[in-house]
This record gives structure tokens, C-alpha cells and sequence, in this order.
């Protein structure tokens, strides 16, 4: 495995050695330096450059004195300029990088890492999907120190009134838990004044008092939670809400270890976050339908990685109206 740390201009002058045009799928389409304009203003920094990679022997040039990237930089470049497919990759815990993004070609895969003050632009290559895999568990999951772990699959499909109600319930149940209460979530005593008042800063899911007024006031939140029940995203026992243990469970602050983006990067831009607990894995994506829906997966941290991998990469399909499909067609190379 071999890495390269990289100014962003020693960054500009491989990807233009290279000669593989960037395409809509590249991580160099999100880097702010990365356009004519730069391109042109760093002309004579860019030959000084050339010069040091020819003097290490990253660079070559040919009779005419053109430059050329040794062979393995060659392929590290046109998977980065031209991938088949990139994902982004953002926890919110505090790391040297904040960002990473694996993209691959085939069976052979690069990881771009940009460091938190956007000055070191590190790249590991070549990686295939296992050791792509054995690098997100060490490094993003890491040791979790977890003596029982268990093994489950649970994945739900929810419209967005069920999504919001479930965050609702989470936000609650988490409040009892938060102020040591013996109460136990019941439908009748959801969003007491108390929370009402703290709820900005206990909302992992953005769950505004506008949303959450309405919520509070439609006439089908019952049906809604019947639909959750029969789902198995929480169980009925009178009126005693109890939430699936993982969900209930695993977003209490003792519990959540980390928050990871991850982003397809597309026209779609299809995005899902992976809390990392204590209780095992959930997943959290929005699906481009209309109306909009939720996927939610749990799986036990005792699960095959690689089947945790698998669902983790898979985004949901999509179903593009005639105005969007137009749109595609003009950026999609």
C-alpha cells in the first residue's frame, strides 16, 4: 500500500499530467481550487513542480519533453479523474481528516483524504473492496470494546409522517432516560412543556416545533403508530409506547459512539447516515421518491462485515421525474 500527501497544487499538477478529463463522478469536482482560472494563475508554480516530480522520478518526459506519470500514478489518476463510482465518507467525530472518499474503477479503488484546514490532500492506493472494507473498520468504527455482541437485520420502509413520529418518540423516550424519570412513554404525555423547551438541543434529527406541532395535532398519529407497530419498530402495551430496542437504546449519549455521512457522489447526491452505538448499527436514508420515505436498517454488530459493508454502499433506487431526467442528460458524462 503506498501514500502520497500532496499540496493542492502538486494535487492540480498530476491530475493535469494525467490527461484524463475529470468527470462528474470525481472528488476533484468538489475542491474549490480545481478550475481554469487556478489553473491558468498557477502556471509557473505548476512547471516548478513538474520539475521536483521529474527530479523524484514521479514524472517522466519523452523526447519532446513532454511530461508523463509513471505508470501505478498513471492508474491512481484516472480513477480519481474518471471513477466509475466515489463515496463520500464524513464522520462527525474529531479526526486529522475530515473527509475521505473511496473511488474505484473496476475491481481497483483509491482513498482521497482531505485533511480539516483543506492544506493536505492524502491519497492511499490501490485498495480493492476488501481492504477498503478492513480500512473502514479499523479506522472509521474502530475498536468498540463490546464483550456481547449480537447479530440481527431489521430494515423498515417508512413514510415521512412515520419517520417523524419515530423521531419523536426517540426525542421523548431519550428526555425520560435524560432526567432520570421512572416514567415510561406513553401516547397521552408526548412533548411536556419541559421538553418542549430543550428539545433544540436533545434533536438528533432535526425535528422542528412547526413539525412537531403538527404531529402533536393530526387526526391520524394513532393509525401512524399502529403502522410502526405492526412494522416492529416499537410494541403497544396499552397505551406504553416500547421502541425497538436498538432504536430506543442507541441514541442515548452513553450509547452513540459516532456519526458517519456517507454520500454517492452523483447528480442524485443520495445521502445516509450510520450511527455507530453500542447496541449495534442503524442506518438512516432518505429515499428519492415522491412522496419521500425513509429506509431505516439495524444490524448487530456481531454481523459479517462484509454483509454490513454490502448495505451500507447499497443507495436506494430512484425514480426521476421527466424534468429531472432532462437535467441528467445534460450533466451526466
Amino acid at each position: 500500500m503506498a501514500i502520497l500527501a500532496l499540496s493542492i497544487e502538486e494535487l492540480q499538477v498530476l491530475s493535469l499530467v494525467s490527461g484524463k478529463r475529470i468527470k462528474s463522478y470525481s472528488v476533484l469536482n468538489g475542491i474549490k481550487d480545481f478550475n481554469r482560472e487556478t489553473f491558468e494563475a498557477n502556471k509557473k508554480l505548476h512547471a516548478e513542480i513538474v520539475s521536483n516530480f521529474i527530479e523524484d522520478g514521479a514524472i517522466w518526459t519523452n523526447e519532446e519533453g513532454k511530461p508523463f506519470l509513471i505508470r501505478e500514478l498513471q492508474t491512481v489518476f484516472n480513477i480519481i479523474n474518471a471513477p466509475e463510482r466515489t463515496i463520500k465518507i464524513k464522520p462527525a467525530s474529531e479526526k486529522p481528516f475530515e473527509e475521505h472518499f473511496y473511488s474505484y474503477k473496476d475491481s481497483i479503488g483509491v482513498l482521497f483524504s482531505v485533511s480539516k484546514d483543506e492544506k493536505i490532500y492524502s491519497i492511499e492506493y490501490l485498495y480493492n473492496k476488501s481492504i477498503f472494507e478492513t480500512w473502514f473498520k479499523e479506522n472509521v468504527i474502530g475498536d468498540l470494546e463490546i464483550e456481547e455482541e449480537t447479530e440481527f437485520h431489521n430494515e423498515w420502509i417508512l413514510s415521512s409522517e412515520e419517520f417523524n413520529i419515530l423521531s419523536l418518540l426517540i426525542i421523548n423516550n431519550n428526555y425520560i432516560k435524560y432526567t432520570n424519570s421512572k416514567k415510561v412513554l406513553k401516547i397521552d404525555e408526548l412533548m411536556n412543556e419541559d421538553l418542549v423547551e430543550k428539545i433544540n438541543n436533545m434533536n438528533l434529527f432535526k425535528l422542528n416545533q412547526e413539525t412537531v406541532d403538527q404531529i402533536m395535532k393530526s387526526d391520524n398519529f394513532t393509525n401512524v403508530i399502529n403502522s410502526l407497530e405492526s412494522k416492529g419498530a416499537l410494541e403497544l402495551k396499552s397505551d406504553e409506547i416500547i421502541l425497538n430496542k436498538v432504536i430506543c437504546e442507541g441514541f442515548e449519549s452513553g450509547n452513540l459512539r459516532d456519526v458517519i455521512e456517507l454520500t454517492e457522489i452523483d447528480p442524485f447526491m443520495r445521502i445516509k447516515n450510520l450511527y455507530i452505538t453500542n447496541l449495534g448499527y442503524i442506518l438512516f436514508e432518505p429515499m428519492i421518491v415522491k412522496p419521500l420515505q425513509w429506509k431505516i436498517t439495524t444490524m448487530g454488530l456481531k454481523n459479517s462485515h462484509s454483509e454490513f459493508m454490502e448495505k451500507l454502499l447499497e443507495f436506494s433506487g430512484i425514480q426521476p421525474n421527466e424534468k429531472l431526467k432532462m437535467e441528467l442528460k445534460k450533466h451526466i458524462n
